[in-house]
Formats: C-alpha cells, structure tokens, sequence
C-alpha cells in the first residue's frame, strides 16, 4: 500500500506501519486478521474514502502481545490520531479485537465484524483445543514436528506462510479460552461472513443460526450479511461488494 506512515509499539519498541486515506469526517478504523496484514484492505478502502477517514493499522504477529496489549496499542493509536468515537472494522482476529475494545468500555460508534471468532459449537471439543493449543505452545519438539507435517500440505503451507504457526496456537487458545458471549452489543453492529468460510462451519457457532436466539446470552448484531462465493477472507475476495455493505451501513 502507498503513503505508509508508522507508529511506535510500546511493548516491543517496534514500528508498526498504518495507512489513511480520505478527508471524511467520521473515521473509520480497520483492524485485520490473524494471517494478513494491513494490505488486506487496499481493495476496499478506496471504495469508502470518498465520505469518510480511514485508517488501516498493521498490527504486530499476534503470539507476541498478549491480547490484552494488542488492545492497549490499538487505544494507543486512536489517541495520538485523535480519532473520536470511530467505527471500527475487524476481519477475523481484528472482529475479535474489537468485540475486546467494546468490553473494555472503548467508545465506538458502530461495529463492523468480518467472520469474527464466535461460541464454538461443542462444549467437550473447546476444553480439548485448549488443552492440545497448551501443550503445544510449551512443547517444542511436537510443535516442530507438526510445523513439518503442515508444510508438506499445500493450504496450510500458505497460512504458515503469512502467519508462524506459534501465532496460530496462541490466538487459538485465547480465542478457545474466553470465547463471546455478549449479551446486548450498545452499539449497531454489521456481522459479515462468507458462506464457503470452512474454518467456521468447522468449529465455530454457526452464523445462520444467530438470528434464532434473539433472546439468548449470544452475540445479537444488528444486521447479518451472507456472501456467496466468499470465505474467510473477504476484503481480499469481494472488495467492492463488501465496501458497498459498509456504506450501506455507515448511513442506516
């Protein structure tokens, strides 16, 4: 992405690179996922910077905050760009980000969330992951042998690609540890997700069936979107489709 500026992380001393674009004044944050970066977003924001500010932050390798500290660096930002009451916008990890924002009491206008991380659907199967998530996390030898094996398979190849696999066991288990249960989202919120998107129908609650539990202890968004032809991934596979939802969005 053009016109890359940088911000100073706190914890590591690191500089993280963000970019903005637009002269709206509404600002919109966008927060990404796991195993993409900043540039997930180049096909998108040029659709939405025309009536409002966004910014795009890369966030370090998750693994080596605690979520916590990824939370503090994202405050960090907004304060020292004076970004007020923005919307924020998270793919995947960067949806579960922001749920986290909204609980710490963050102030935020709307809610965008992108196949966020959601109730995983068997209770047995959660208290498994996180202990296979733990004991890999602490034992180097079988991490190192299942790096080995997951390479050789060409789709998680590419995952490990852009993310090592210790960033996979530990937004796993933190995810598995204290999964979302919000009883009243205080804000409109837009939960988009992919209908090819495997790494939900594998594990997580299922999306469709959201709108059944309205008086449940659940996730309860405002507006639910389904996209053919669309995974985990969206902002890189529908741009232009998903950019005209959150316009869409920004003005209910």
């Amino acid at each position: 992405m053009n016109n890359l500026k940088t911000f100073i992380d706190l914890v590591s001393g690191h500089r993280l690179p963000y970019t903005s674009k637009g002269r709206g004044k509404k600002h919109i944050l966008f927060l990404h996922g796991l195993n993409t970066d900043l540039s997930i977003w180049k096909r998108v924001l040029p659709h939405i910077s025309s009536k409002y500010k966004c910014w795009a932050l890369q966030m370090p390798k998750y693994g080596q905050h605690k979520m916590k500290q990824y939370t503090q660096l994202i405050k960090k930002f907004v304060e020292k760009n004076d970004l007020k009451n923005p919307v924020v916008v998270g793919q995947s990890l960067g949806a579960y980000l922001a749920l986290q924002l909204l609980q710490e009491g963050f102030p935020v206008e709307k809610l965008i969330l992108i196949a966020p991380p959601l109730i995983p659907r068997v209770s047995h199967l959660k208290k498994w992951g996180k202990k296979v998530f733990r004991y890999l996390l602490h034992n180097a030898r079988p991490r190192e042998l299942l790096q080995k094996i997951l390479h050789k398979i060409p789709s998680t190849h590419e995952l490990l690609r852009l993310a090592p696999l210790h960033s996979w066991l530990h937004a796993g288990y933190d995810v598995l540890k204290k999964p979302f249960q919000i009883p009243i989202l205080s804000v409109p919120t837009l939960l988009v997700y992919g209908k090819q998107d495997l790494l939900v129908k594998l594990y997580q609650y299922p999306y469709e069936q959201l709108e059944r539990y309205k008086n449940k202890k659940i996730l309860k968004p405002n507006l639910i979107v389904a996209l053919e032809k669309a995974s985990h991934y969206i902002p890189d596979q529908r741009p232009k489709t998903l950019a005209k939802i959150i316009n869409r969005f920004l003005t209910l």
